[in-house]
């Protein structure tokens, strides 16, 4: 009976064992090293690869008939995918709170710039934020010059009804539909976008 008690006093006593040599104070450190490791790599990985990752469900969507959608410009008319029949349309779905839209913003709005001449061609860019941040989506779209591109915004957040009928699940994220309301584009990356556009108007 005494015998096993001391085997539990000595086993309790291993693990509330600190280290104490120079040899386990450098183990320490090296595991407290790799666990940051991870935790940095973990966190680039949600800052730079976009604020939430493409799905199936939005890549599916290539080679099919673009859904309709309301698309409300946030300074005149409400339009619609299926009123924009008959031209290539560029969408991109944002917001001011990813880090990752910025980026992904400037290149959409050089995309707009570089086509702007074209009747056949428009990009909308749709921001998912909510309708009480309008005023700080009036001062991103000054502060980034970011005129060419048409913002839509609904003010509904994720629940924006062109974000959801696009199978939204993900941002920033672009589609491309050609004018037979084809989706011919779905991805993060704009210049898969610009890619396709390049090849129909190669001049």
């Amino acid at each position: 009976m005494f015998g096993s008690q001391s085997t539990q006093v000595r086993l309790s006593s291993k693990r509330l064992h600190t280290p104490t040599s120079r040899g386990e104070m450098r183990v320490v450190r090296r595991s407290l090293l790799r666990c940051l490791r991870v935790v940095v790599l973990v966190f680039c990985v949600v800052v730079f690869a976009g604020c939430w990752g493409l799905g199936d469900r939005i890549e599916a969507l290539v080679g099919k008939p673009a859904p309709d959608a309301p698309l409300l410009l946030i300074d005149g008319p409400e339009t619609s995918i299926a009123a924009e029949r008959g031209r290539y349309i560029g969408i991109i779905f944002w917001a001011t709170w990813c880090n990752y839209s910025k980026g992904a913003m400037d290149q959409v709005e050089q995309l707009a710039v570089k086509y702007r001449d074209r009747e056949d061609i428009r990009f909308f860019a749709v921001s998912i934020d909510r309708y009480q941040d309008i005023e700080l989506l009036k001062n991103r779209i000054v502060s980034q010059q970011l005129h060419t591109v048409r913002h839509v915004f609904s003010g509904s957040d994720v629940d924006d009804d062109a974000y959801q009928r696009f199978n939204g699940e993900a941002i920033p994220y672009v589609v491309l539909i050609d004018p037979r309301g084809v989706v011919r584009y779905v991805g993060s990356n704009v210049g898969g976008a610009e890619d396709i556009l390049d090849a129909r108007f190669a001049r």
